[in-house]
């Protein structure tokens, strides 16, 4: 953890210690230093803020944390400071402190331009030095999970852990990010929150904040709960209630509402949990995700249904469902294509395409027809936002599906329809890997870092061409 950090040996000179220190209190100019006798000078009237938690203090600000990156990136030319904003970010805080949290997110603004493991570094740097000195640097980890303690940015810490491979790590910060959600969005049930107790013969319900692709997604480890002797009760999306009911038989299912279903509320019910908490251990590295051959269970009489209406489009040719870009999410672009970056996947002959989008996406397709010649199917009588039953039926009956990340490549997972995934080497669910460890079916396209999502989807393209060659 932080090697290279520990290696360059920073500490805090004199008696500056967290519990000596107080929000407003002066940082002296000199207040760390290398061990090979290099002082890192301190804004010299910086003050000090504090954290929410009564001994979390800031114990450097942004020069010294810009010190300690330029160190770990010196051999990287392409990673300076200066490319990233660092050195002008720093100079327009003037002398005030800088937040932890300000700090992380800065880490993740820039998370897009450089590498997975220099950006998982930074944040091993910032944790290493943050918490309380008391405590050894594995239980320091665990008191920073505490959101409502810390009010850290643990998705993100988790996100960046997570795209890294650290599974440990990104499970430890996911868990209580997820937990945080779930307490803030979601009605309040009466049971305690698990805390690691045996799951065997435990009456848990599963719970997470309204996703419907994240909780078909994190779904596919009930069964692994139920066989070790879990009595599982699954809070679920309205939209999924019907479609987890037929492939999870032995859990029970409720709708997530507001006030809660009565069953949610029960006494039998010995803990509630996040549909991830039990990840840390059933998931903790990338080979014990199973091999499955799908776990959501789609309408055989729907499945059908859609296939001979597709299959009469389609006239032979391979039946395609795209679905090319994902919804506007705050600033978020990651997922966010145009239909023209498509081009190369709507040009390759032997496909017909099936529309996916499940937003207003009329202009895209005219566009598309309008530039390519390529018409883009959207199904009569297919809502793909509100009906999950027939959304899953539908792609469970397609030859291929081809996407950005959203529930439809959950969907098409999961009920282990061949897919590829397009999508950038820092996207976390990848879990550092060059394959989407979730769904064996699922191929993924990754972009690397600073690339453009163009790039993977060319790469589709040309995967796509190959395999309409074989079909010949």
């Amino acid at each position: 953890m932080a090697k290279a950090v520990e290696q360059l040996g920073y500490r805090i000179l004199g008696a500056v210690r967290p519990t000596s220190l107080a929000a407003g209190d002066i940082l002296p100019e000199h207040a760390f230093e290398n061990i090979l006798g290099r002082r890192l000078p301190i804004v010299q009237t910086g003050t000090l803020q504090r954290g929410h938690g009564s001994d979390f203090y800031i114990l450097f600000n942004l020069q010294c944390f810009f010190e300690v990156m330029t160190e770990i990136d010196r051999s990287s030319t392409d990673l300076t400071a200066d490319r990233f904003g660092l050195v002008n970010f720093y100079r327009r805080q003037g002398e005030r402190g800088i937040g932890v949290t300000e700090v992380i997110n800065r880490i993740n603004a820039t998370f897009t331009d450089r590498s997975v493991m220099s950006a998982r570094d930074r944040i091993d740097a910032l944790l290493l030095w943050y918490g309380p000195a008391k405590l050894d640097p594995a239980r320091r980890l665990a008191h920073l999970t505490n959101q409502d303690k810390c009010h850290l940015p643990n998705g993100l810490i988790a996100s960046i852990y997570l795209a890294a491979g650290e599974l440990d790590k990104g499970w430890l910060f996911y868990e209580d990010a997820v937990r945080s959600s779930v307490k803030s969005k979601c009605p309040r049930l009466p049971h305690p929150f698990w805390a690691g107790e045996d799951f065997k013969d435990r009456k848990i319900i599963f719970r997470r904040e309204r996703s419907p692709g994240d909780e078909i997604c994190y779904s596919g480890v009930f069964n692994d709960l139920l066989n070790y002797g879990c009595r599982v009760v699954v809070e679920a999306d309205t939209r999924l209630v019907s479609l987890f009911e037929r492939s999870f038989p032995r859990a029970e299912i409720v709708p997530r509402i507001d006030p809660p279903d009565p069953r949610a509320l029960s006494a039998d019910i010995d803990f509630q949990a996040s549909y991830t908490d039990s990840y840390r251990l059933l998931r903790s590295r990338v080979d014990k995700f199973p091999r499955h051959a799908g776990y959501i269970k789609p309408l055989p009489e729907r499945v059908e249904h859609w296939r001979q209406e597709t299959t009469r489009i389609a006239q032979g040719r391979l039946r395609v469902g795209l679905g090319w870009r994902g919804s506007q999410r705050g600033n978020q672009t990651w997922f966010l294509p145009d239909i023209l970056d498509w081009e190369s996947v709507l040009r390759v002959e032997g496909t017909e395409i099936f529309s996916l989008q499940y937003d207003d996406c009329a202009e895209e397709i005219a566009t598309a027809h309008q530039r390519f010649g390529r018409r883009i199917h959207v199904m009569d009588g297919l809502d793909l936002f509100n009906d999950m039953e027939n959304l899953a039926a539908f792609i469970a009956s397609l030859d291929l599906v081809i996407g950005v990340s959203t529930v439809n490549i959950h969907m098409a997972g999961a009920v282990n329809t061949p897919t590829f995934e397009i999508g950038p080497r820092y996207w976390h669910l990848f879990l550092g890997a060059d394959a989407d460890p979730f769904y064996p079916s699922v191929r993924a396209f990754i972009a690397p870092c600073g690339a453009p999502l163009r790039t993977a989807i060319d790469q589709a393209a040309g995967a796509l061409d190959q395999l309409i060659c074989g079909r010949n």
